[in-house]
Protein backbone atom coordinates (compact mmCIF):
# COMPACT_ATOMS: atom_id res chain seq x y z
CA UNK A 1 0.00 0.00 0.00
CA UNK A 2 1.39 3.41 -0.99
CA UNK A 3 1.94 6.27 1.46
CA UNK A 4 -0.97 8.19 -0.06
CA UNK A 5 -3.28 5.18 0.34
CA UNK A 6 -2.20 4.74 3.97
CA UNK A 7 -2.87 8.41 4.72
CA UNK A 8 -6.29 8.19 3.08
CA UNK A 9 -7.15 5.17 5.18
CA UNK A 10 -5.87 6.78 8.39
CA UNK A 11 -7.83 10.00 7.90
CA UNK A 12 -11.00 8.27 6.70
CA UNK A 13 -13.69 9.30 9.25
CA UNK A 14 -14.92 5.72 9.31
CA UNK A 15 -11.52 4.29 10.06
CA UNK A 16 -11.29 2.38 13.39
CA UNK A 17 -7.79 3.83 13.83
CA UNK A 18 -9.07 7.39 13.60
CA UNK A 19 -11.93 6.67 15.96
CA UNK A 20 -9.46 5.52 18.60
CA UNK A 21 -6.57 7.93 18.23
CA UNK A 22 -7.45 11.11 16.36
CA UNK A 23 -8.88 14.33 17.73
CA UNK A 24 -9.54 15.65 14.22
CA UNK A 25 -12.56 13.51 13.43
CA UNK A 26 -15.61 11.92 15.04
CA UNK A 27 -14.96 9.51 17.87
CA UNK A 28 -17.04 6.34 17.59
CA UNK A 29 -17.90 4.83 20.98
CA UNK A 30 -19.53 1.48 21.62
CA UNK A 31 -23.16 1.47 22.72
CA UNK A 32 -22.13 0.33 26.20
CA UNK A 33 -19.75 3.27 26.74
CA UNK A 34 -20.32 4.16 30.45
CA UNK A 35 -19.71 7.91 30.28
CA UNK A 36 -21.66 10.82 28.85
CA UNK A 37 -20.73 14.42 28.15
CA UNK A 38 -21.90 16.76 30.94
CA UNK A 39 -20.40 20.09 29.88
CA UNK A 40 -18.27 21.52 27.12
CA UNK A 41 -16.01 24.19 28.60
CA UNK A 42 -13.92 26.39 26.36
CA UNK A 43 -12.99 29.86 25.28
CA UNK A 44 -12.54 31.25 21.74
CA UNK A 45 -8.96 31.06 20.43
CA UNK A 46 -7.62 29.62 23.71
CA UNK A 47 -5.35 26.58 23.88
CA UNK A 48 -5.49 24.97 27.30
CA UNK A 49 -2.38 23.33 28.76
CA UNK A 50 -3.65 22.14 32.14
CA UNK A 51 -6.91 21.38 33.93
CA UNK A 52 -7.57 20.52 37.58
CA UNK A 53 -10.63 19.61 39.65
CA UNK A 54 -11.22 21.38 42.94
CA UNK A 55 -11.05 19.13 46.03
CA UNK A 56 -14.85 19.14 46.37
CA UNK A 57 -15.31 18.17 42.72
CA UNK A 58 -17.34 21.25 41.81
CA UNK A 59 -15.37 24.00 40.01
CA UNK A 60 -12.67 23.16 37.50
CA UNK A 61 -9.66 25.35 36.65
CA UNK A 62 -7.76 25.50 33.36
CA UNK A 63 -4.52 27.25 32.41
CA UNK A 64 -4.31 28.65 28.92
CA UNK A 65 -1.87 29.82 26.29
CA UNK A 66 -3.52 33.25 26.45
CA UNK A 67 -1.88 33.79 29.90
CA UNK A 68 -5.14 33.40 31.82
CA UNK A 69 -6.63 30.87 34.22
CA UNK A 70 -10.36 30.21 34.03
CA UNK A 71 -12.51 28.61 36.69
CA UNK A 72 -15.85 27.13 35.62
CA UNK A 73 -18.86 25.86 37.51
CA UNK A 74 -19.26 22.35 36.12
CA UNK A 75 -22.95 22.19 36.97
CA UNK A 76 -23.99 25.29 35.04
CA UNK A 77 -20.99 25.64 32.72
CA UNK A 78 -20.66 29.31 33.77
CA UNK A 79 -17.29 31.01 34.03
CA UNK A 80 -16.84 31.95 37.70
CA UNK A 81 -13.36 33.48 37.72
CA UNK A 82 -10.85 34.83 35.22
CA UNK A 83 -7.38 35.03 36.79
CA UNK A 84 -5.03 37.39 34.99
CA UNK A 85 -1.44 38.36 35.80
CA UNK A 86 0.95 35.90 34.17
CA UNK A 87 3.05 37.32 31.34
CA UNK A 88 3.07 34.14 29.26
CA UNK A 89 1.32 30.78 28.80
CA UNK A 90 0.05 28.97 31.91
CA UNK A 91 1.31 25.39 31.84
CA UNK A 92 0.07 23.99 35.15
CA UNK A 93 -2.63 24.65 37.74
CA UNK A 94 -3.19 22.97 41.13
CA UNK A 95 -5.75 23.48 43.91
CA UNK A 96 -4.76 23.76 47.55
CA UNK A 97 -6.13 20.91 49.72
CA UNK A 98 -8.85 23.13 51.20
CA UNK A 99 -9.85 24.52 47.79
CA UNK A 100 -9.35 28.15 48.81
CA UNK A 101 -6.22 28.79 46.75
CA UNK A 102 -4.90 27.91 43.32
CA UNK A 103 -1.26 27.68 42.24
CA UNK A 104 -0.13 28.15 38.65
CA UNK A 105 3.14 27.69 36.76
CA UNK A 106 3.90 29.67 33.64
CA UNK A 107 6.28 30.23 30.75
CA UNK A 108 7.11 33.56 32.41
CA UNK A 109 9.25 31.47 34.84
CA UNK A 110 7.09 32.25 37.87
CA UNK A 111 4.67 30.46 40.15
CA UNK A 112 1.60 32.40 41.26
CA UNK A 113 -0.73 31.70 44.16
CA UNK A 114 -4.32 32.92 43.84
CA UNK A 115 -7.21 33.42 46.23
CA UNK A 116 -10.05 31.63 44.46
CA UNK A 117 -12.96 33.51 46.05
CA UNK A 118 -11.72 36.93 44.95
CA UNK A 119 -9.47 36.06 42.00
CA UNK A 120 -6.69 38.03 43.66
CA UNK A 121 -3.02 37.08 43.20
CA UNK A 122 -1.60 36.47 46.69
CA UNK A 123 2.00 35.66 45.81
CA UNK A 124 4.41 35.58 42.90
CA UNK A 125 7.24 33.11 43.43
CA UNK A 126 10.29 33.83 41.28
CA UNK A 127 13.62 32.05 40.92
CA UNK A 128 13.26 29.49 38.15
CA UNK A 129 15.35 30.14 35.05
CA UNK A 130 12.98 28.56 32.53
CA UNK A 131 9.27 27.87 32.16
CA UNK A 132 7.49 26.21 35.07
CA UNK A 133 6.11 22.90 33.85
CA UNK A 134 4.33 21.60 36.95
CA UNK A 135 3.09 22.68 40.39
CA UNK A 136 1.71 20.59 43.28
CA UNK A 137 0.54 21.15 46.87
CA UNK A 138 1.49 18.86 49.73
CA UNK A 139 -1.54 17.04 51.26
CA UNK A 140 -1.44 19.21 54.40
CA UNK A 141 -1.01 22.43 52.41
CA UNK A 142 2.26 23.32 54.14
CA UNK A 143 4.40 23.12 51.00
CA UNK A 144 4.14 23.88 47.31
CA UNK A 145 6.42 22.18 44.79
CA UNK A 146 7.31 23.54 41.37
CA UNK A 147 9.25 21.88 38.57
CA UNK A 148 10.86 23.80 35.73
CA UNK A 149 12.55 23.21 32.40
CA UNK A 150 15.66 24.68 34.02
CA UNK A 151 16.13 21.20 35.51
CA UNK A 152 15.28 22.21 39.04
CA UNK A 153 12.49 21.35 41.48
CA UNK A 154 11.79 23.92 44.19
CA UNK A 155 9.93 23.34 47.43
CA UNK A 156 8.23 26.43 48.86
CA UNK A 157 6.96 26.91 52.41
CA UNK A 158 3.37 28.20 52.36
CA UNK A 159 4.00 30.02 55.64
CA UNK A 160 6.98 32.12 54.55
CA UNK A 161 6.72 31.58 50.76
CA UNK A 162 10.47 31.08 50.62
CA UNK A 163 12.19 28.23 48.78
CA UNK A 164 13.12 25.76 51.54
CA UNK A 165 14.65 23.12 49.23
CA UNK A 166 15.98 22.79 45.69
CA UNK A 167 16.59 19.55 43.82
CA UNK A 168 18.00 18.81 40.38
CA UNK A 169 16.23 16.52 37.93
CA UNK A 170 18.16 13.35 36.96
CA UNK A 171 20.35 14.76 34.18
CA UNK A 172 20.30 17.40 31.44
CA UNK A 173 18.97 14.88 28.92
CA UNK A 174 15.69 14.54 30.83
CA UNK A 175 12.71 16.84 30.42
CA UNK A 176 10.64 17.33 33.55
CA UNK A 177 7.06 16.10 33.18
CA UNK A 178 5.46 16.34 36.59
CA UNK A 179 5.94 16.97 40.30
CA UNK A 180 3.63 15.46 42.92
CA UNK A 181 3.52 14.42 46.56
CA UNK A 182 3.36 10.87 47.83
CA UNK A 183 3.49 8.90 51.07
CA UNK A 184 6.84 7.91 52.52
CA UNK A 185 7.87 4.32 51.82
CA UNK A 186 10.60 2.24 53.44
CA UNK A 187 12.88 2.90 50.49
CA UNK A 188 13.13 6.06 48.43
CA UNK A 189 11.35 5.68 45.13
CA UNK A 190 13.79 5.58 42.23
CA UNK A 191 13.40 4.26 38.73
CA UNK A 192 15.42 4.86 35.58
CA UNK A 193 15.67 3.65 32.04
CA UNK A 194 16.54 5.32 28.75
CA UNK A 195 13.09 6.90 28.42
CA UNK A 196 11.86 7.88 31.86
CA UNK A 197 13.14 8.58 35.36
CA UNK A 198 11.31 8.93 38.67
CA UNK A 199 12.95 10.52 41.71
CA UNK A 200 11.69 11.28 45.19
CA UNK A 201 13.05 13.31 48.09
CA UNK A 202 11.82 13.31 51.71
CA UNK A 203 10.36 16.49 53.12
CA UNK A 204 9.05 16.35 56.67
CA UNK A 205 6.37 14.29 58.32
CA UNK A 206 4.88 11.60 56.09
CA UNK A 207 5.35 13.05 52.63
CA UNK A 208 7.86 12.97 49.81
CA UNK A 209 8.03 15.05 46.66
CA UNK A 210 8.07 12.86 43.56
CA UNK A 211 9.44 13.97 40.21
CA UNK A 212 8.79 12.29 36.87
CA UNK A 213 11.02 13.13 33.93
CA UNK A 214 11.31 11.85 30.38
CA UNK A 215 14.30 11.74 28.07
CA UNK A 216 14.13 14.60 25.63
CA UNK A 217 15.22 15.10 22.05
CA UNK A 218 16.68 18.44 21.07
CA UNK A 219 16.50 19.54 17.45
CA UNK A 220 17.08 22.63 15.36
CA UNK A 221 14.25 24.54 13.77
CA UNK A 222 13.23 23.01 10.46
CA UNK A 223 10.53 23.11 7.84
CA UNK A 224 8.59 19.98 6.97
CA UNK A 225 7.11 19.73 3.50
CA UNK A 226 4.16 17.36 3.06
CA UNK A 227 3.52 16.30 -0.52
CA UNK A 228 0.38 14.56 -1.72
CA UNK A 229 -3.13 14.93 -3.02
CA UNK A 230 -5.24 17.77 -1.66
CA UNK A 231 -7.73 15.51 0.16
CA UNK A 232 -5.45 13.21 2.12
CA UNK A 233 -5.24 15.11 5.39
CA UNK A 234 -1.88 16.91 5.14
CA UNK A 235 -3.15 19.82 7.28
CA UNK A 236 -4.07 17.49 10.14
CA UNK A 237 -0.69 15.76 9.94
CA UNK A 238 1.09 19.13 9.96
CA UNK A 239 -0.84 20.14 13.09
CA UNK A 240 0.23 16.92 14.79
CA UNK A 241 3.89 17.44 13.88
CA UNK A 242 3.72 21.02 15.14
CA UNK A 243 2.15 19.86 18.40
CA UNK A 244 4.91 17.30 19.00
CA UNK A 245 7.59 19.92 18.38
CA UNK A 246 5.85 22.36 20.72
CA UNK A 247 5.54 19.87 23.57
CA UNK A 248 9.19 18.85 23.38
CA UNK A 249 10.86 22.19 22.97
CA UNK A 250 8.39 24.67 24.41
CA UNK A 251 8.37 26.31 20.97
CA UNK A 252 6.48 25.27 17.88
CA UNK A 253 8.61 24.41 14.83
CA UNK A 254 7.35 25.53 11.43
CA UNK A 255 5.25 22.97 9.61
CA UNK A 256 4.14 23.53 6.02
Amino acid sequence: MSLIDRLKKFFDPGSPTLAKTSSFGPVVRPATFPYHLRQTLGWPASNFHSVAWSPDGQPIAAGSEDRCIRIWNITTGDLEQLLEGHQSSVRSVAWSPDGSRLASGSDDQTVRVWEVSSGRALRTLAGHQNFVQSVAWSPDGSHLASGSADGEVRLWSTETWSAVARHATPSPKYFLLDVSFGAVTSAAEQFDNDDIAVRSWPITGDDTVVVTASSSVHSTSAKVVLVGESNVGKSCLALRLGGVASSRDGQRDDAV
